[in-house]
């Protein structure tokens, strides 16, 4: 699969195991928002609306979402296993 393929993953059948951060999470139960794929400047909805990415650049997604070049450029090192969460644990068993 390259990143140019839009994959789309569907909604869950149960939104009880999800919780959010920062989240209303009793609100978005109940009138769930979801996106289940993303391609250049768009997202795609879980109903299959295509929906601009707004905030993309203000925050992490300036250069769009799936860019061939950027996945060609990070594939290896997407196989090694380095977590900055884990090498930062101050209370890992020796």
């Amino acid at each position: 699969m390259t990143a140019t393929q839009n994959v789309v993953i569907g909604a869950p059948e149960s939104l009880e195991e999800l919780w959010m951060p920062f989240t209303s999470n009793k609100a978005f139960k109940q009138s769930p928002r979801l996106l289940s794929a993303s391609h250049g400047m768009y997202y795609t909805s879980a109903d299959g609306r295509s929906i601009l990415d707004g905030c993309a650049g203000l925050w992490c997604v300036n250069a769009g979402h799936g860019r061939e070049t950027i996945v060609r450029a990070i594939a290896p090192s997407t196989t090694l296993a380095v977590s900055a969460a884990a090498a930062d644990n101050q209370n890992a068993a020796e």
